[in-house]
């Protein structure tokens, strides 16, 4: 946009940087996002900034993106995701919280526990899980590739699992 003779460069600079601009207050959590099938202890609230949310679908208050998502994640105790994947990277910050990640391949899991401040790279098609383990709520920050990047559940498995 070019300022006007009415309008400085200042104000439409700000103009400019409020519409990349989205407030925690505007933002509504999505309990049911990434969820094909509810079952106990994958509880968690999708608080969705930038791309599609996890119905695929634009939140209304969330800025477009071409190639990414970023989310922040609230994880009550005991809450967290069953095993999926992504077809494509995922990143993982927590910013407040103890969080339990598994990752599973050929049948064998490692665990790693994260508290404030750590990251996990999750690289695409890497099976993974996570578990709240603290007494209190977790805050995760969430970064994930690609235009649209749905979890990939097996939902017999899961079932079995429970």
């Amino acid at each position: 946009m070019m300022p006007t003779g009415e309008q400085s460069t200042a104000e439409v600079l700000r103009a400019e940087v409020a519409r990349h601009c989205v407030r925690f207050v505007d933002v509504q959590p999505d309990w049911s996002a990434f969820t094909p099938v509810k079952l106990p202890g994958n509880e968690r609230a999708v608080f969705q900034y930038v791309g599609p949310n996890g119905h695929g679908r634009m939140d209304p208050w969330a800025l477009p993106a071409e190639h990414f998502s970023v989310y922040l994640l609230y994880v009550p105790p005991g809450g967290g995701a069953p095993y999926h994947q992504h077809a494509t990277e995922e990143v993982f910050t927590v910013l407040q919280g103890r969080v339990s990640f598994w990752w599973e391949r050929e049948g064998v899991e490692a665990e790693i526990v994260l508290g404030p401040k750590d990251l996990l790279y999750c690289p695409a098609n890497q099976r993974l899980r996570f578990v709240n383990t603290g007494v209190e709520g977790a805050w995760l920050h969430v970064a994930l590739g690609g235009r649209e990047a749905p979890p990939q559940y097996d939902l017999e498995r899961l079932q079995a699992e429970r």
